[in-house]
């Protein structure tokens, strides 16, 4: 999920898109849920974020073989321990913007180059493959529509986009034809079918990292603990 954040929050020029803020935030939550749903992070029973510990599981289960941001993330947590859910999202060691850059461009996907701006340098990551994007946009489009089914990684990676930017404006091309009331119900449903009722432990973590992050952006929460 931090991987397909990160490329609907960058141009094909390399830049972050305006308009979607907290980009930092919502990769953590993707990141965090990634780990979650991989095996490696557990979080203690609690409905506040704020004091939900985050423990990683050793050993974790088969690390050599897992993409290196799971692998980076494993580190990372397992050099912090007992960290809540709620710093952890907002942890500058957490979700790298270079980490998944160059887990993205290890695998042909961009390219990490240097911009100027203002007379400063800043990183960029043009894209160099913009398949995995289009395919990426063309599926969230078709859930949105109801014409295809989500899978929880998908409801969640909505989720977060839609809590940092504006999903009908992200997705203008595969939803032209789209209501934004449209748009806003089927999120609801989304939340509901994959998350809000379920009682399997992966998804309730993930819940409370999307309320930690949902409750820091706009102060209310998404789910209902």
């Amino acid at each position: 999920m931090s991987e397909q954040l990160f490329l609907l929050f960058t141009r094909d020029s390399g830049w972050a898109k305006a308009g979607i803020s907290n980009q930092d935030v919502a990769l953590s939550a993707g990141l965090f849920s990634d780990l979650v749903f991989a095996g490696f992070i557990e979080v203690e029973e609690s409905n506040n974020a704020q004091s939900s510990t985050v423990r990683t599981l050793d050993p974790a289960p088969s690390i050599e073989k897992n993409p290196e941001l799971i692998v980076a993330g494993y580190k990372n947590i397992t050099e912090n321990p007992d960290i809540t859910v709620d710093k952890l999202l907002h942890a500058p060691w957490f979700a790298q913007k270079n980490e998944i850059a160059s887990a993205l461009a290890n695998r042909g996907i961009i390219t990490l180059a240097q911009g100027k701006f203002l007379g400063a340098e800043w990183e960029k990551f043009p894209t160099v493959d913009s398949q995995p994007e289009e395919e990426l946009r063309n599926r969230l489009g078709k859930i949105l529509k109801g014409e295809a089914e989500a899978s929880i990684q998908d409801a969640v990676t909505l989720i977060i986009l839609g809590e940092v930017g504006n999903i009908k404006v992200e997705l203008r091309k595969v939803l032209n034809d789209v209501s934004f009331r449209d748009v806003s119900t089927r999120m609801r449903k989304l939340g509901d079918q994959h998350l809000e009722h379920s009682s399997e432990y992966a998804i309730k973590a993930v819940r409370q990292a999307v309320n930690s992050m949902v409750s820091v952006l706009s102060g209310s929460a998404f789910f209902m603990s």
